[in-house]
């Protein structure tokens, strides 16, 4: 039986040219891994439980709009417009029915 064997210690050592490729595949993997975990754990818009949604609603309108959710943020205000937020709810509620 033969094993392949790919990206062991005896490989990387004969071809070292592959460790570049290696070690920028290795660190991009663990940059997403992180980002997505990150997104997970502290995005409040962002849910894996989608049995919740029947009862509470989908997890992005949970968020207020005067809420800031954003990790930086570079002086940028935008006003709540109350005609906006009528329109919302209005368009909300012919939804639900």
């Amino acid at each position: 039986m033969v094993s392949h064997n790919f990206f062991n210690r005896r490989v990387l050592a004969r071809q070292y040219s592959l460790i570049p490729l290696v070690a920028i595949a290795g660190s991009c993997t663990v940059m997403a891994a992180s980002c997505i975990a990150y997104s997970l754990i502290s995005k409040p818009d962002i849910s894996l439980r989608t049995s919740r949604w029947r009862k509470e609603g989908p997890p992005y309108e949970a968020v207020k709009p005067d809420e800031d959710k954003r990790l930086v943020r570079f002086h940028h205000h935008e006003p709540v417009d109350p005609e906006i937020e009528e329109l919302k709810r209005e368009v909300g509620s012919y939804k639900n029915e």
